[in-house]
Order: C-alpha cells, then sequence, then structure tokens
C-alpha cells in the first residue's frame, strides 16, 4: 500500500508531488507515493520542525499527514 504526504492549512489540503523537492499540488493526480513508513518519518519531521512545542496545529495554521493512495 503506497501513501501520499498531504498539507492541510487555511487555504485547504496540498499533496506532496515530488520525493525530494518542496512541490505541492492541489489534486494528487501525479503526486509521488510514499511507503507508509517513509510517509510517516517525514511527516513526523515536518510537524516537529514547524510546531517543536505541541501546540494545536490550527493555532500555527499547517498540519502535515499521510492519506491512503
Amino acid at each position: 500500500m503506497k501513501y501520499y504526504i498531504i498539507k492541510t492549512t487555511k487555504n485547504g489540503i496540498e499533496y506532496k508531488r515530488t520525493k525530494c523537492l518542496e512541490y505541492w499540488s492541489r489534486t494528487p493526480e501525479g503526486c509521488w507515493k510514499f511507503s507508509k513508513q517513509g510517509a510517516e518519518k517525514i511527516v513526523d519531521r515536518y510537524n516537529k520542525a514547524i510546531n517543536p512545542n505541541g501546540e494545536a496545529w490550527y493555532n500555527i495554521g499547517i498540519h502535515y499527514n499521510i492519506k491512503e493512495a
């Protein structure tokens, strides 16, 4: 099973377009599909980088998660 990395902001959801570069898309078509373990590690790293204190995501305005492809 493969997964997308998604970024939720106040403007909606975006999908990580490439494996290594920071390109995002409003639709999942053509976006990179990650293994579950890989996606979870990336999402954890992203969330810790933007929110080291564990504040509620809506106070920060951005949150990363995974979604089944």
